[in-house]
């Protein structure tokens, strides 16, 4: 297909058709390769990630455990290590700031039925766990304030 800016892939009664911007009617695909009209569309660059995600991403640290090396659902030795950030979403920052990550292997993270990102329950069970760990070191209505939910 063509990548002029003026191109465009209409229907009518279910039927499609090409359609020129510029020239105002349908058009043979052929006739657009050829157009005197015919501009490139212009390509936006991808977003970068800043300099302060970066940072919080490499200094993820866990309040829930220190051992880095086994799995924190099933106890397996980890081969990849996949960091879970317990709250996601829009609070997967702050997640990440008060130390609500939690590391896993890759079924307890994405692939069997009872991981974390597949079962609701075992999701819970972690928001719960985390939510005591945030609580031992502040209080519950900072919990309430910063995250907005309470799962205990």
């Amino acid at each position: 297909m063509s990548q002029c800016k003026h191109f465009r892939v209409r229907s009518k009664k279910y039927q499609k058709y090409f359609y020129c911007l510029k020239l105002k009617k349908k058009i043979d695909v052929k006739k657009c390769s050829t157009c005197e009209y015919k501009d490139y569309k212009t390509q936006k660059k991808w977003k970068t990630r800043s300099k302060k995600l970066n940072k919080l991403e490499r200094s993820r640290r866990s309040i829930l455990t220190n051992d880095m090396k086994h799995c924190f659902l099933c106890n397996r030795i980890l081969e990849h290590i996949n960091r879970h950030e317990i709250f996601f979403g829009r609070n997967r920052l702050k997640s990440m700031e008060y130390g609500l990550v939690v590391y896993l292997c890759d079924d307890c993270h994405t692939i069997s039925d009872l991981s974390v990102h597949n079962n609701y329950f075992t999701d819970l069970k972690l928001k719960q766990l985390g939510q005591a760990a945030f609580e031992k070191k502040h209080s519950h209505e900072d919990f309430m304030r910063i995250f907005g939910k309470n799962y205990l």
